[in-house]
């Protein structure tokens, strides 16, 4: 796999948006604000060379999507990609259906996969207590991606409180309780399958 997220940079966010950071965990952020079209969001991201993963709540949704980011795809618009998340030892998902869209001005091609709230725990107690996890591509040719996951559980908790800032009406995409415990040639790989 290929390795990523060994620091935090800047990661691509629609031109539009307008958003602050809350804080940096380790190799994750958390932040807060208006998407474009003015929803407010609450989100979590961490960056590595010309990718980025980020975690959204938008308001009003009943769950959360995750967006990866890479400045090298071409993507056609809406083409099905699937994914699957291991966080730690213990935790794989099931293959998930996600759809890839093209580069946007400056906003970067990316895959998005959406989450609902109701059996969501599961991921997201891994996703607190890992040091890491990978991120497979079930289509396409793109490798996994290695997903260093220190500060998660800080951050997922700096998203929580964002959410209830925001008005979720006491819902919330995930638990709000912490864990127990805290490079090759990118032009070819795509994540779908012409």
């Amino acid at each position: 796999g290929v390795a990523l997220f060994g620091a935090a940079t800047c990661v691509s966010v629609p031109a539009a948006a307008q958003t602050y950071e809350l804080g940096r965990y380790g190799l994750w952020r958390a932040y807060e604000g208006r998407s474009a079209n003015g929803t407010p969001v609450c989100g979590i991201s961490t960056a590595g060379r010309d990718r980025s993963i980020h975690i959204k709540y938008f308001q009003g949704q009943n769950g959360f999507d995750v967006q990866i980011y890479d400045e090298n795809w071409n993507i056609p618009n809406e083409v099905p990609v699937r994914v699957a998340f291991e966080l730690g030892t213990g935790y794989r998902s099931q293959p998930l259906n996600a759809r890839g869209y093209p580069r946007n001005n400056r906003v970067s091609a990316y895959v998005e996969v959406g989450f609902a709230a109701q059996g969501s725990n599961t991921f997201w107690s891994a996703f607190r207590a890992a040091n890491e996890g990978r991120l497979l591509f079930l289509t396409g040719n793109e490798g996994a991606w290695r997903i260093g996951l220190a500060g998660s559980n800080a951050a997922a908790s700096a998203m929580a409180q964002c959410i209830d800032r925001i008005g979720a009406g006491g819902r919330r995409p995930f638990e709000a309780a912490p864990a127990p415990r805290a490079t090759s040639d990118t032009t070819a790989r795509q994540p779908f399958d012409p």
